[in-house]
């Protein structure tokens, strides 16, 4: 009866772990990604449910890279440098309106 108890807890544990994922990624917020990612890991969820997660994780690390490119590229004048970060900007999915500067 203990294990079944205890069994039954770590099936809820991993199921608000696994709610708390799905909004984190909803969020696409890094720090919150991040923080659901270490702990599905803490309640050993199985990586096909945490890869989802991962995936988005490095999507918006991306962004960011691209965004810092594209704010370099802007203030370098570089044409090699802006039509590069531009096309990071558009293989990284940013928003056209963030990209728009550089387009000038």
């Amino acid at each position: 009866k203990k294990v079944l108890s205890g069994l039954e807890e770590l099936a809820a544990k991993k199921a608000s772990v696994k709610d708390a994922l799905m909004v984190a990624v909803q969020s696409r917020s890094i720090e919150q990604v991040q923080a659901a990612i270490a702990e599905a890991m803490d309640v050993g969820m199985a990586e096909e449910d945490i890869s989802t997660a991962r995936y988005v994780l490095e999507e918006e690390r991306r962004k960011i890279k691209a965004r810092e490119d594209l704010a370099g590229a802007v203030s370098s004048k570089d044409i090699a440098k802006l039509q590069a970060a531009l096309d990071e900007a558009k293989a990284s999915a940013l928003e056209a309106s963030e990209s728009a500067e550089a387009e000038k």
